[in-house]
């Protein structure tokens, strides 16, 4: 989750702990604080999606145009499976069957 919502952590820990589930935070990207014209430079964002990311919000479709927190978001979940991967490739996981499933939720959930 974003480091300045740190009560949202709060809730999703006491979710976690009344359902008994193991958790792991990792810093969400902050679609405020990106650099969304380096992200079309270095081929991760395309050219077409960051013109729409650039209309004002009233012409945006909702649920189809990129905002900063729909980027952040999609960036963050991007960035934890490729630390699960990774991490799982240098087997740095206990090899129970419990360490092999991971599930990704974001921090307003119930």
């Amino acid at each position: 989750n974003l480091d300045r919502r740190p009560e949202r952590w709060s809730y999703m820990q006491e979710q976690f702990t009344r359902l008994q589930l193991q958790a792991k935070r990792w810093s969400a990207v902050d679609g405020r604080e990106l650099d969304v014209a380096s992200l079309v430079e270095s081929g991760e964002l395309r050219s077409e999606a960051y013109a729409r990311f650039l209309l004002p919000d009233d012409q945006k479709v909702f649920g189809i145009d990129l905002t900063p927190g729909a980027l952040g978001c999609a960036l963050s979940h991007m960035q934890v499976w490729i630390d699960i991967m990774r991490r799982h490739g240098n087997r740095e996981f206990s090899g129970s069957e419990r360490d092999e499933v991971f599930l990704v939720l974001e921090d307003d959930c119930q």
